[in-house]
Formats: structure tokens, sequence, C-alpha cells
């Protein structure tokens, strides 16, 4: 039987490849055509036997923030699609170690993507970055715990090209680990009258909030919708809810006072947060925070760390410090020996070191994947057995790695 072989796909290939990748989601029609320009061509690849293609995937291109607010180029993997009679025949394999050469030869640092299932992509060294939750609150039961002394104001922005524009400038002057920087062709998709997509889009309202002086230091991006009684009218009162898509905020007066006009907004008797951070500032200036509910909590992003050393050396750390470590990284192994990580106050470096006897700390990219953006502290995956090596060299690792809040991403791929 002829083998399975992958190969990238020119532009007269490349429908027959999306086909794939849909048919082996179940979809028959074609609504992801039009945001094939945020795919680069360099970064498709698809999955034939002899004549016909019979899977695929590709890949977005953005920056991403690491701790210390620096950025490195990521590849955005998605869409990994194999026709049902072509599944368990290696073709996964094949085609996220074909991705992973691609990335590297592109100049990428890490590949991120997002888990349909759990258990998939840890063998191929991906390991979980950021998490998010969603909450529900009765908006009856909102109060703060102390009036707010500036309050701003909050406009609501009909104009797509003025909605993507404050918003982009809102969410670039985040500072936090694990996001991805927005192109303007992501906007596009982000705030759009058409119809919704997985990155998002459609109907909905833009909130932006000035404050005092006039600067616009947070959004929201949200729908209200009728729940379920046709009427909407429950127990003789109007009910609707609130899904909260998005919501950035500067600082903690911006992010309490887009909370309060949220939850007076008439005829609204729940909250949605459906993408948020698992550490949300609000619930601390809340008079009740156990009213913000916790509905869910999964990870979000999975990183796959491709060049190592330059990862490392582009992270800011909490202190200084000289780690030895043994990473190994068997898809990789150009990556794998020994090497030390030196952070001193004029700069970091990774080296590569001889091996010796010497006794250091182990890992491989699956448990880099899970630290280096502050998800998953060092200490942790030692007790869980994943990092080995001296104790005293987790502790000083550990210490180094800490971050000042829990990473995060709101941008679906």
């Amino acid at each position: 039987m002829p083998q399975l072989r992958v190969f990238q796909p020119d532009e007269s290939q490349w429908p027959a490849t999306r086909d794939a990748i849909m048919f082996a989601f179940g979809v028959c029609e074609d609504d992801d055509q039009a945001r094939d320009y945020l795919r680069p061509q360099a970064h498709r690849i698809a999955l034939a036997r002899e004549g016909d293609i019979v899977g695929g995937c590709l890949a977005y291109q953005f920056p991403l923030a690491l701790p210390g607010g620096s950025f490195v180029p990521a590849a955005g993997l998605a869409g990994v699609g194999i026709v049902a009679s072509e599944q368990g025949a290696g073709g996964l394999r094949l085609l996220i170690e074909a991705h992973l050469h691609n990335c590297l030869e592109q100049g990428d640092v890490v590949s991120g993507l997002m888990a349909s299932e759990s258990g998939l992509y840890g063998r191929f060294g991906y390991g979980v970055s950021t998490e998010m939750a969603e909450y529900r609150l009765e908006t009856a039961n909102f109060s703060l715990r102390a009036p707010l002394q500036q309050r701003g104001k909050v406009r609501l922005i009909s104009g797509e090209e003025e909605g993507r524009a404050v918003c982009a400038q809102i969410h670039q002057a985040q500072s936090l680990a694990g996001e991805i920087q927005r192109s303007a062709g992501w906007w596009q998709q982000i705030i759009c009258s058409g119809k919704r997509s997985w990155l998002g889009g459609g109907p909905q309202f833009v909130a932006v909030h000035y404050d005092v002086d006039g600067i616009a230091d947070a959004y929201a991006l949200y729908v209200v919708i009728q729940q379920s009684h046709s009427s909407g009218v429950v127990d003789g009162l109007q009910r609707c809810q609130l899904v909260l898509r998005e919501l950035v905020a500067l600082n903690a007066t911006a992010e309490q006072a887009m909370f309060q006009y949220l939850c007076k907004i008439a005829w609204v008797r729940e909250l949605r947060w459906q993408l948020a951070p698992i550490d949300p500032i609000i619930r601390n200036f809340m008079t009740d925070p156990r009213q913000l509910v916790q509905v869910s909590r999964t990870d979000m992003l999975w990183l796959r760390v491709l060049d190592m050393p330059r990862l490392l050396r582009q992270r800011q750390y909490n202190g200084t410090g000289d780690i030895s470590f043994d990473y190994h990284d068997p898809m990789l192994p150009e990556f794998s020996g020994r090497f030390q990580l030196v952070v001193t106050t004029s700069g970091i470096s990774v080296e590569r070191l001889e091996t010796d006897s010497q006794q250091v700390l182990q890992f491989g990219p699956e448990q880099l994947a899970a630290f280096v953006l502050g998800n998953t502290r060092v200490v942790r995956l030692h007790q869980l057995g994943e990092i080995t090596g001296p104790v005293d060299a987790v502790r000083q690792l550990d210490s180094l790695m800490l971050t000042d809040a829990a990473p995060f991403n709101l941008s679906k791929f």
C-alpha cells in the first residue's frame, strides 16, 4: 500500500487540502476561505496518499508576548485534520513533524495551538501554557466594596473602523504574557458585522471606557440575548443574558467601571463572561466575590518550544541566577544537550556545556512550555516527577520564573 507523505501545497493544491481538513471535522460548507489571507502559504502542509490529498494543517503567524513584555515570533497551528479513512495510520505525526521543521525554517521560536482534545499533543512536546475560565454573575448581586473615586465614562462605538482602532490600541498596551499581538487583518475578524467565526466578529456591542483625562483604557465586546422563554419575560420580569466575549482593562479602576456599566444595562439579569483569566482583578473589589461564580476552567494555549536557547534569552526573570540543565527534545534533537542559563543584571545567556557526571535539572519541551510563561510552578512539576534534579536547583529555577500575574491569551485561532 502506498505510504502517506507530506508536502507544502501550492495555490492550486490548497482548495483540495482545505476540503480534506473540513471533511475531517464533518464540515460541508467552506466558510473559512475568506480568512485564508491570515494563513501564510509557507505555513500550509498537505497529507497525501498517492495522488489523493487526505488531510493537512495550517498555521497563523504572530508575535507572542513573554514575561517582561518582549515578543517572539510564533506559529499558531490550526486545522489539523485527516479524513476518517486515513486516521490511525501515522498521518498526525507526519503533519506535526513537518509543521515543526517548517516553523524553524520560517524563524519561529514556538508553535502554539488550541487543543480540540487535551490528550493529543503532549506526545509531540506541547504543554499547557495558559488557561482560561468562564464566569457567571447575577447582575443584581454585583456591587463594589468602595465607590470609584474617578469614574471616567463608557462610550458605545458603532463604526467598525473606529472600534478596531481603539480596541487594538488598548489590546496592544497590555503587558500580560501569553497574549498574541493581533494584526490589522486579525482585527477585521474580531470586529466585523458579518457572520461570526472562530476568531470573532458578528453583531455585537463595542463599549470603550475612557478615564477622566479622556484616555481609552478598557474595552468590552458583548451581546445581549433573551433567555429561553420566547417572550423573554419570566415571572413578570424581562430577563436577558449578557454574554461578555472580550474584556481588556489596563487598570483596576477601568475594569471596575466597565463591570458597573455592564451590570446596569436594562433587562440584563445575568452576565456570562466566556473567556476570562483564572484570576480576574474585579473579584478583589467586589463586596461579595463569591457572586462571580466560576463555571469552568480549562486549558487555552498549548506551546511547543522550538528554539529553546532563543526563547530563554528573550524572557525576563525574577532576579538573577545560574542554572545548568539537561534538555531532551526527541523530535528536534539538535536542541538536546546540557545547557547553562545565566541571568545577570547586564544580560541573559544560554550556552551549551560539555556533559559530565554532575547531577543537574532535567526536563524537555513539554515541561518548559508549562513553566516558561509562568502558568505552572517549577516546584509543582518537580513534585509531579516531570522535572528531576537537585532540590536547590529546582527552587532557584522556580524563583527565577515567578511572574506578577498568571499568563493569559484572549485570542483564539
